[in-house]
């Protein structure tokens, strides 16, 4: 097994597939925009009156207060849940942030697994002939390699799986809210 070309040819495969979709990686995905863009076309609601709730980070207090007095305004909310409305859309928020966190961790750890390939390559270009003896068996130094790239590589797929979980609650909750806002 040639490992500084399986490492370099790994690092160089996930270099092209960052620089390809490393907005993909970063961001929410696509069904979750979609879901969002329904939710405001069916209330007949812009953009900028429910955004600011969701996405706090991005806003003041003073727009997210605009905004909220928008969407109370509306004909389309059933005037009896808009303290549900609004404690559903608080959780949404809390929800979207988490989320945020995982994506661009998500995409940190594949920039540094990345790193880690190009790095383990280059030195396992240099280490080939090099050996351990572990319980009386002779172990390349080449091998130990793998032990942190398995590790990152977990890392990352424990992220892809507690992403997709918050996903879906994030799902329920838009629809929860939407059915709230919408008075069904």
């Amino acid at each position: 097994m040639d490992i500084p070309t399986l490492f370099l040819g790994s690092g160089f495969g996930l270099l092209i597939a960052l620089l390809a979709w490393g907005n993909q990686m970063r961001e929410p995905r696509k069904e979750i925009r979609n879901l969002e863009n329904e939710c405001r076309q069916w209330l007949r609601l812009n953009k900028e009156e429910i955004t600011p709730l969701i996405r706090e980070g991005k806003y003041t207090t003073t727009d997210r207060m605009k905004s909220l007095m928008t969407l109370m305004g509306k004909r389309t909310i059933n005037r009896s849940s808009q303290l549900v409305t609004i404690k559903k859309i608080e959780d949404l928020n809390k929800e979207w942030i988490k989320l945020d966190k995982l994506y661009k961790r998500r995409y940190q750890f594949s920039v540094f697994l990345m790193l880690v390939l190009f790095i383990f390559g280059g030195i396992s270009l240099y280490t080939d002939t090099f050996f351990i003896n572990l319980a009386e068996k002779q172990f390349s130094v080449n091998r130990l390699y793998f032990f942190p790239i398995v590790l990152i590589f977990l890392i990352i797929l424990y992220n892809l799986i507690k992403t997709h979980l918050k996903e879906e609650r994030f799902v329920i909750g838009i629809l929860d809210a939407w059915d709230l806002i919408g008075g069904s």
